[in-house]
């Protein structure tokens, strides 16, 4: 029925400008480079977090194509995927995502990135979070 989307139509711009309203009352900005943690912290300094490295995928080819093809039927798997930083060799491994949260809970808090990650390798460790 044409009245009731012509009602729809008259009240979405008055909600969409009620809506911004509202949501600029309440914006706080928050940066948190994510780069240099999952770069400069899981990537460099892997075994801070516990892994074993960061330069080889949990799953994936061997050999030159390493770099270039993923997981797939074929592909060989690691023994402990938890002491892995990635995964394949463009995603990151389930462990440095948990620890990548836990760290970015931790800056929402107002903990500075550095006193996160060290917070966060006081108080737990990859095999707390991954016992079998």
């Amino acid at each position: 029925d044409l009245q009731s989307v012509d009602l729809a139509n008259k009240l979405a711009p008055q909600y969409n400008a009620r809506l911004k309203e509202s949501l600029s009352k309440r914006r706080t900005l928050f940066y948190a480079n994510v780069y240099d943690l999952r770069h400069g912290d899981l990537i460099v300094n892997y075994n801070e977090f516990g892994f074993r490295t960061a330069c080889e995928a949990c799953c994936g080819t061997e050999g030159r194509l390493a770099r270039i093809l993923t997981c797939g039927p074929t592909s060989s798997l690691c023994k402990d995927r938890s002491k892995h930083v990635f995964w394949n060799p463009y995603h990151p491994s389930e462990a440095a995502k948990l620890i990548s949260y836990i760290i970015a809970d931790k800056l929402l808090y107002g903990m500075s990135l550095r006193t996160a990650v060290y917070d966060m390798v006081d108080t737990i460790s990859l095999d707390d979070i991954f016992e079998l």
